[in-house]
């Protein structure tokens, strides 16, 4: 399987605002893990894209990354937005890709099982479903982290 991660190869290449893009569910992990890892990441001079409620501002701030963390958690696959922010991840190209699999299995987003089965989005009469799919199975498939609660 083809790796998302590459660098760009033009002579020309357009000045880059953040270090580092987290795409995540703030239902999930929004106040504890996130901003653990955003803390971590600023001591190290990384910057890294806060969230806003304007789909246009993220997207672009996709674009203009380095490289992007995806966090994938119990509930990413529910929400619209988480997915059309991953189908645009993996379309960037010269963008390193690391996801993180937060509390869920590599498998269950590969294989998009159990919370990632998008049956939801089907019922809904969601014409995005595919594309979805295949930037779930992509990013999936990428090496990453995963995280389990400690109990």
């Amino acid at each position: 399987m083809a790796s998302f991660s590459s660098s760009s190869s033009t002579s020309i290449q357009k000045p880059l605002s953040f270090d580092a893009y987290i795409s995540f569910n703030e239902t999930d992990v929004g106040s504890s893990f996130v901003s653990h890892l955003c803390k971590a990441l600023e001591k190290k001079e990384i910057t890294t894209f806060k969230k806003s409620a304007l789909p246009e501002e993220y997207l672009k701030a996709i674009e203009e990354s380095k490289f992007a963390i995806i966090i994938f958690s119990e509930n990413y696959a529910s929400f619209t937005a988480c997915l059309d922010e991953l189908v645009k991840i993996m379309e960037c190209s010269g963008i390193f890709v690391l996801p993180i699999f937060y509390q869920v299995e590599p498998s269950e987003v590969r294989k998009q099982s159990k919370r990632f089965a998008l049956t939801k989005h089907e019922a809904d009469g969601c014409e995005r479903v595919q594309v979805w799919r295949e930037a779930l199975f992509k990013a999936a498939d990428l090496s990453g982290w995963e995280v389990t609660q400690h109990g």
